[in-house]
């Protein structure tokens, strides 16, 4: 002790001591007041502050010191130990906290740690870092008592320490400390075994306490919105140098209006009135601003830029739904003030619903008119910072899209090989309306598969067209298109098209065949598209398609080549009328209608309609329910029908159209009538049937076979929508109807259908059969290409007749060719070649000959002579031979043929080589041999002229 205190008299006396602390009165808790943790400390007998724990553990003491500039701190410590890491002890020259561990800034020894050295460290933000370290080994004794100087002098520390053989340096450092001090203490770490083994004493604190030299610092700039702005800084601020003169913009040259200013949280805001402009590149300019110790801010520049939100865009989503688009975020409660006027009348607002932070959807108490145009005014709406938005003034309108308003104008379906176009499928869709159009969340359908449309808009009268999104980087950019993400692909055999708006609304729907569609045929194998004639031609008819005409394949997003006026002026035609059930009718028309409620119909005999249903979709098909179910066999007469199509052309019924319900199929119901198997080039074979019963048939029971060496391979089903066919009607089966109609005169349409496939039917032989679903025949005939009239050079596109249905189907004399008169052809309707039945009143007891006189030039009227016969007993033996006037044998008819008891021969005026014969008169010679041994023998005459008598 005492040697120690003859060094403190040795110290300089010109330094004046703010904290001197000897505990010469025996306590530590007055002059000065040490607090922490008092409990483990005491003033022993000699004077010591000691350290007077029982357990392991961490203790401190601090008293209030402010000494940090010009400084110096001494103190003795004695520890009875060689310290360690486990024990060892600090002293806080400089502490901002007095519970000295939890300090954010700090400077303090620390003796001990696993080198045995003093070393001085500095704690900034509460993280420590080593400033000066001292001799290692310094304290590496059986027990310390060591007296430590740190002296401070402008931003140098030295650090000193006396074992008792005067001072030696431990280091010097460079240090810059700029900030106050409120505590210097003691801490010490220690185990259980060292827990009162420290001593402190002897402290001598002399310096100056903290003074301001730094000029303030701005810490954060917060543009808050156009009309203010907010500075933070790090001290408090001189209030009289806070001038508005001492900040402007720089490029505008603009300067706050007013500012306000808190020192309770250093934060000083300027004030703008007008807002600032929009900018990408303002500067704000502080200067002479000064903290309370006086020292000036330096001349600071802030960069920062600044956009008013606006209302971007605006529309209307329907007509009482407003959506607005902002720039940027805006608070519902930002509308609290908001005005909107429409055509400078104020209206009033109901909801305001939150799409996203930049959208908004405005409901407005009343409706606006579908399609009338409107000055809309919206001001006084702030944003998410406050800024007042300014005053957006826009024409809208809102505009129900109606049926046809957009059309599908021209499609892709088979791009390979090019003409020049990117070989992609694509669908161009028209805007006929006068509106621009929103598409978002339209739907397109292609063979009932959906896909949705992204967002985009398609302006009045416009084109877009519709692709694959795998397509995007092969399309032009300046042809508008929407990519549609998995967008299916067109079939090249056909496809069924339906476009609807995002309410489920049908804007367009087309069925197209590539066959059907006009033009040349060889663009059928690919790289033409198919254009719409007349867009505001909405019968849906194949006659207002056509392939393009452009040597590019197609002309998408412009003008198509085949455009012109094509007004729908015919009345619609009923193109199927079928019985689904035995109360349900479906009429299927051959074009677009217009559907209206309780349409007026003529059936007879007379039905109860309980409800009608049209297709929405492709507007061809109306359903009628009757209240009472039919009857099998019965048939009724639809014979008027209050409908037009979309063009308002009304419906007129040519002929009463039958239905019924069916009765079951069986064998000598149905007949073959007639048979095209070898058609014009491109052309399709038809086969007609005959209804000879008094049965109403489903077709859809009845099958075409493909016959091979008298086996069935395969049975084609000719119907598939329960179409009927009536007592004694006909029905031409094909598979090309349209093309069918193009060749021959079909007198009735209902009388023709379309199958998806027929049997392969042979040009020069083959067999047509008709069977039932199990593969019963029902009816069968043998043709052969001789059959036809031999006289007919090409029998190219000429049909085989049925001359009678009482004769059997395979009998060859029961067949002949069609008559050029009736185009060489008869389809769904009577033959134009026909035999007169048998008639036992009217003809011979043996023959008979009718006409007598006949013209064999195939024009359908009097071509053939009909020979009836009847015998007297049945198993007779009959010949038939023909001699001209002059007694010379020319055709050599039957001989010694077994004959029916009755029956008939036809002569088609021709000689034994199949050559014609000349006008004139012709003996029919016939001789019959009965069984018994009798013969009879009869001779008529008839006529070959040259033209008809009649």
């Amino acid at each position: 002790m005492m040697r120690f205190f003859v060094l403190l008299l040795c110290l300089p006396l010109n330094l004046t001591a703010q904290l001197y602390e000897s505990f010469s009165d025996n306590n530590f808790t007055t002059a000065p007041q040490w607090i922490g943790n008092d409990d483990k400390f005491i003033v022993n007998s000699e004077q010591l502050l000691q350290l007077n724990d029982t357990d392991a553990g961490t203790a401190y003491l601090s008293t209030a010191c402010n000494i940090v500039e010009e400084a110096s701190w001494t103190f003795r410590v004695q520890m009875g130990f060689n310290p360690s890491s486990s024990n060892l002890a600090r002293v806080y020259l400089i502490s901002n906290n007095s519970q000295l561990i939890e300090a954010s800034t700090a400077v303090y020894v620390e003796l001990g740690n696993t080198a045995d050295n003093i070393c001085l460290y500095k704690v900034v933000n509460g993280e420590r870092t080593k400033l000066l370290e001292g001799v290692t080994g310094r304290l590496n004794l059986p027990a310390v008592d060591i007296l430590v100087r740190v002296s401070r002098t402008a931003n140098t520390w030295q650090l000193d320490v006396n074992d008792g053989n005067g001072w030696i340096s431990e280091g010097t450092v460079n240090y810059e400390y700029n900030s106050p001090s409120a505590y210097f203490g003691w801490y010490c770490k220690y185990t259980k075994t060292r827990a009162d083994k420290f001593f402190l004493d002897d402290i001598v604190v002399n310096g100056l306490p903290f003074s301001d030299k730094t000029p303030p610092i701005i810490t954060q700039f917060e543009l808050i919105n156009g009309s203010s702005m907010q500075l933070s800084f790090n001290e408090p601020l001189e209030e009289s140098s806070i001038t508005i003169d001492n900040f402007s913009l720089a490029n505008s040259g603009r300067q706050p209006s007013s500012y306000t200013y808190s020192n309770d949280n250093l934060e000083l805001t300027l004030f703008f009135d007008p807002i600032i402009d929009d900018t990408d590149a303002e500067q704000l300019v502080v200067k002479n601003i000064k903290d309370t110790a006086g020292n000036s801010i330096e001349p600071v520049t802030i960069e920062f830029s600044y956009q008013v939100t606006r209302i971007n865009s605006l529309r209307l989503i329907d007509t009482s739904t407003l959506e607005l688009h902002f720039t940027k975020s805006v608070n519902a409660n930002g509308f609290m003030n908001a005005i909107f006027t429409i055509d400078d009348y104020p209206i009033r607002i109901g909801d305001i619903k939150t799409i996203s932070p930049t959208i908004y959807s405005v409901t407005l108490a009343e409706a606006l008119n579908n399609g009338q145009t409107y000055q809309l005014t919206i001001s006084n709406v702030t944003d998410a910072i406050g800024d007042i938005i300014p005053e957006k003034t826009s024409s809208i309108v809102f505009y129900q899209p109606k049926r046809f308003d957009v059309v599908f104008n021209e499609w892709m379906a088979d791009p390979t090989p090019s003409m020049g176009l990117p070989e992609v499928e694509y669908i161009e869709l028209l805007n006929t309306s006068e509106f621009e159009l929103s598409l978002h969340n339209w739907k397109l359908w292609i063979n009932n598969k959906q896909v949705t449309l992204p967002a985009a808009t398609l302006p009045a009268r416009a084109m877009i067209c519709l692709l694959n999104s795998a397509d995007a980087d092969n399309w032009p950019e300046d042809v508008p298109a929407i990519f549609v993400d998995n967008m299916p692909a067109l079939n090249n055999t056909g496809c069924e098209l339906v476009l609807s708006d995002a309410d489920d609304n049908i804007m367009d729907a087309f069925r197209y065949s590539p066959a059907a569609i006009p033009g040349e045929g060889f663009k059928r194998e690919g790289g033409w598209s198919v254009e719409r004639i007349d867009p505001l031609n909405q019968s849906g008819q194949k006659d207002n398609y056509h392939r393009c005409m452009n040597l590019s394949g197609g002309t998408p997003g412009t003008i198509n080549s085949v455009y012109r006026g094509n007004a729908d002026i015919q009345p619609p035609n009923i193109a199927q009328c079928v019985l689904q059930s035995n109360s349900t009718l479906l009429i299927t028309f051959d074009e677009t209608m217009l559907f209206t409620d309780n349409i007026s119909v003529e059936i007879e005999p007379s039905l109860t309609i309980q409800r009608q249903e049209s297709d929405s979709v492709f507007l061809r098909e109306l359903t009628m329910h009757f209240t009472e179910p039919l009857h099998v066999n019965d048939a009724y007469r639809l014979s008027a029908i209050g409908i037009s199509d979309w063009a308002g052309n009304l419906m007129h019924l040519e002929y009463p159209l039958l239905f019924g319900v069916p009765d079951s199929l069986e064998k000598n119901d149905l007949l073959i009538n007639e048979v095209l198997f070898n058609p014009y080039t491109d052309g399709k074979d038809f086969v007609e049937i005959y209804n000879q019963s008094d049965k109403i048939i489903n077709l859809s029971d009845l099958y075409l076979p493909e016959i091979n060496e008298e086996t069935i391979e395969k049975l084609h089903a000719i119907d598939n929508i329960n179409q009927l066919l009536l007592p004694k009607s006909y029905v031409a089966i094909s598979q090309n109807i349209a093309q069918l109609k193009q060749f021959y005169s079909c007198k009735d349409e209902t009388a023709l259908l379309e199958a998806q496939t027929l049997p392969t039917y042979p040009d020069q032989e083959g067999i047509v059969a008709l069977t039932n679903k199990q593969g019963i025949i029902l009816d069968v005939f043998n043709y052969s290409e001789q059959m036809h009239f031999d006289l007919l050079k090409d029998k190219e596109g000429i049909s085989l007749e049925r001359l009678s249905w009482e004769s059997p189907t395979n009998d060859a004399t029961n067949w002949h060719s069609a008559a050029s008169t009736a185009g060489f052809a008869t389809p769904g309707y009577t033959n134009s070649q026909t035999t007169e039945p048998f008639n036992p009143e009217l003809h011979a007891k043996t023959i008979s000959v009718t006409p007598e006189v006949f013209t064999p030039n195939s024009d359908g009227t009097t071509d053939f002579l009909n020979i009836y016969y009847t015998t007297e007993e049945t198993g007779a033996i009959g010949t038939i031979r023909i001699y001209d006037s002059y007694g010379n044998e020319v055709r050599y008819l039957i001989n010694n043929q077994t004959l029916a008891q009755t029956g008939y021969f036809t002569w088609d005026g021709l000689d034994e080589q199949s050559a014609a014969l000349a006008p004139g008169i012709y003996i029919i010679y016939f001789q019959c041999i009965y069984a018994s041994g009798k013969t009879v023998e009869e001779r008529h005459t008839c006529v070959i002229s040259a033209q008809n008598t009649n």
